[in-house]
């Protein structure tokens, strides 16, 4: 991939609170182009049917815009170091990715709320994305257990608190990938500036808490270090704020070769043990819990897929309790073709987010307009089409992908279906 066509492609944004994209190349750059689609840019226009509504729509380069436009709310900002040298990102296992958690204490002394996130990457080239997670008081010295050593321990899938000895892991925490633990507090990816909650709104963090931050690394450019740090604006203390979260919806992802072809790499077993030996068993249980969650089985995926250029899959799940939705965000790898999530009420389907030409490149947090309201037992169901034909093989590295089985994974190569809602609870 050129330089040229980078700067024209929006840098690759994901999940959170609050993010801002960015055009042009930027510290991202580097690795946009170590590991890319050869496509051209996507763009959405302001005639796709039924899509939501959103802040700025009308102003923006783009149809809406990709963070909340709202001024930092009034308190204090506090810049936190993720460690006191530098840590050099490796797989062990041979994998081109590195999760990485890191403790953080900032010495809270009463209940806060956050109203802001501001990550700031120092190794651009390296760093995938970073998710910062709130650890509760009671889960603290689980953390500290973790980072017996002071320098953080690997985390594939989320911050890995709650997750020891436990056999099930893998389903739940898809939808909740802090663990038992925590929560997020707000994330970061190439491109992403200051990121400011609305008015009223806040991210709670209990007296006596901690923070994980969670930081993938990709490896595909080259070995390096990095000492990224991040900032929080709290609310004063005593306010009250309505608390946000954030929500994962996903759907299980199950790719087969195109029909006919049905090498080693073809086969899904051949998959999931090569996953499991780069990350761990945890990623058998990722796949085995995206479909658990959605009441799936494999038989629903064993079928004939022709070319393998458009392979679909759904999942439906109930919301828990009334609730407003904020802003809505989906997320797939580099075989993504569609992706779309609705709210079902009442047998009545509203489209959240529809996005009929994805563009791994361009991702983000979308914040509605006006906020949508949600009762509890309403659905909401996302829907991910992939193409895993011989016509789409992303380069990694400098090599097209070799034709392969692909499932739901942490890498880079691997693929998810995934929708993230920051909502509040009525």
């Amino acid at each position: 991939m050129n330089q040229k066509f980078i700067r024209l492609t929006r840098a690759f944004a994901l999940l959170g609170l609050g993010i801002t994209i960015a055009t042009g190349v930027s510290q991202s750059g580097a690795w946009l182009s170590a590991i890319s689609r050869v496509q051209s840019a996507t763009t959405i226009g302001h005639d796709t049917p039924h899509q939501g509504h959103f802040v700025n729509e009308n102003i923006a380069d783009v149809p809406w815009t990709l963070a909340p436009t709202y001024a930092a709310a009034a308190g204090e900002t506090v810049r936190y170091e993720l460690s006191t040298t530098a840590y050099a990102p490796k797989n062990e296992k041979g994998g081109l990715d590195d999760y990485h958690c890191f403790l953080i204490d900032p010495k809270l002394e009463s209940d806060r709320f956050v109203t802001g996130v501001y990550v700031l990457p120092q190794n651009g080239k390296m760093v995938h994305h970073a998710i910062l997670f709130r650890v509760e008081p009671e889960n603290v010295a689980e953390a500290k257990e973790f980072n017996k050593n002071g320098e953080g321990w690997s985390c594939f899938g989320g911050s890995g608190l709650g997750t020891r000895g436990n056999a099930n892991v893998g389903a739940s925490d898809l939808e909740n990938p802090g663990g038992r633990g925590g929560a997020w507090v707000g994330a970061w990816v190439p491109g992403a500036g200051k990121g400011n909650l609305p008015a009223g709104i806040g991210v709670p963090v209990k007296k006596g808490s901690m923070y994980v931050m969670q930081i993938h690394y990709n490896l595909a450019n080259g070995l390096g270090t990095d000492r990224s740090s991040f900032e929080l604006t709290y609310a004063p203390v005593g306010s009250q704020l309505q608390a946000i979260r954030n929500q994962n919806y996903i759907a299980p992802v199950e790719l087969p070769c195109p029909d006919g072809i049905n090498t080693p790499a073809c086969q899904r077993d051949t998959t999931i043990a090569r996953n499991v030996a780069e990350v761990g068993a945890f990623a058998a249980r990722q796949s085995a819990g995206a479909l658990l969650l959605c009441k799936r089985t494999l038989a629903d995926y064993q079928k004939p897929v022709g070319d393998a250029s458009s392979i679909s899959t759904s999942c439906d799940r109930s919301i828990r309790a009334d609730a407003t939705l904020y802003s809505v965000a989906g997320h797939m790898h580099l075989m993504g073709k569609q992706i779309k999530v609705e709210l079902i009420s009442e047998g009545k389907s509203k489209t959240l987010l529809s996005i009929p030409k994805w563009d791994f490149h361009w991702q983000g947090n979308y914040w509605f307009k006006d906020p949508v309201q949600a009762k509890k037992g309403d659905v909401i169901r996302v829907s991910c089409v992939f193409d895993n034909s011989a016509n789409n093989r992303p380069l990694i590295g400098n090599n097209p992908l070799e034709m392969r089985y692909i499932a739901w994974g942490e890498g880079t190569a691997d693929e998810m279906c995934l929708s993230m809602i920051n909502q509040t609870s009525n």
